[in-house]
């Protein structure tokens, strides 16, 4: 039996959320369902794996090999930032240029699920028992939709997680689980939903104080503006009333001074008379 080294082992496809832009595949995994001589054409010339997201290599240094030289993309990008080196000579400024139509072979592998091979590789070390299997066989091209979809042996989350259930497994066990939970979901679901009526309700409550707050705001608001009315009325009473005084205070002077002026002028012609 071909085991693979350890970090294979947890990849041997490609790992969960990733995309076709990470390392190159197990050659071991691949050669499940496909002829060595495939895997053979295909294989990465720096790791020696099937090569993922495949590019070739242009450099102008060495033109005259014969064979095309395919890297796996993510390996090259590895490979410069450590070495800053051209993986084939040596050389500094390395050319390379998405490589189509192995792209288009490597689209056309048959493989079978890497998760299931990876179980598959656990169950003959340490004798795990199989009880859930996913049987994808399909085009490499198909994979990724495979395993963030239909996969048996994906890893999901109870569809009741909003109402409060933690539980997670297998998609292939999921259903196991929602059978022999009906109850604890059913619980859950009143819960939440009472846990909402008394949120809707505590909302009203608190939209109805704020109705009140503001009902009061606005009676003691008006209360003010009557008073603040009342006194503008009595300061304008006030003030009419002391130009009134004023208009008096005016005419009674007038009334002296004209008193006074005749008076005087009667004290006069009084005196010329006793002077004759």
């Amino acid at each position: 039996m071909l085991l693979l080294p350890e970090e294979e082992t947890k990849n041997p496809g490609v790992e969960d959320g990733l995309s076709f832009e990470q390392a190159c595949f197990s050659t071991e995994w691949i050669l499940q369902t496909s002829e060595k001589k495939e895997a053979t054409h295909l294989a990465c010339f720096i790791c020696r794996k099937t090569v993922n997201t495949p590019v070739k290599i242009t450099c102008s240094q060495h033109n005259d090999v014969d064979k095309l030289l395919i890297v796996g993309e993510n390996c090259l990008k590895q490979h410069l930032e450590k070495n800053n080196k051209c993986p084939i000579d040596k050389h500094d400024g390395c050319q390379y240029t998405k490589n189509e139509a192995a792209q288009v072979q490597v689209n056309a592998l048959t493989v079978i699920c890497p998760r299931q091979y990876e179980r598959a590789l656990k169950k003959a070390v340490e004798g795990q028992n199989e009880q859930i299997r996913c049987d994808f066989k399909g085009k490499m091209q198909e994979l990724n939709k495979h395993l963030n979809g239909d996969c048996s042996l994906r890893p999901v989350e109870c569809m009741f997680k909003q109402f409060g259930c933690t539980y997670s497994c297998l998609q292939g066990e999921m259903q196991s689980h929602l059978e022999s939970n009906i109850s604890f979901h059913h619980n859950l679901t009143l819960m939440q939903l009472k846990e909402m009526q008394q949120a809707i309700q505590k909302e009203r409550e608190d939209i109805q104080c704020e109705k009140m707050e503001l009902q009061q705001e606005k009676m003691k608001l008006k209360c003010d503006i009557d008073i603040c009315k009342q006194e503008n009325e009595r300061q304008a009473e006030m003030l009419k009333n002391a130009e009134q005084d004023i208009e008096l205070f005016h005419k009674h002077n007038v009334s002296l001074v004209n008193e006074n002026a005749s008076l005087k002028k009667q004290a006069q012609q009084g005196h010329r008379e006793e002077l004759i």
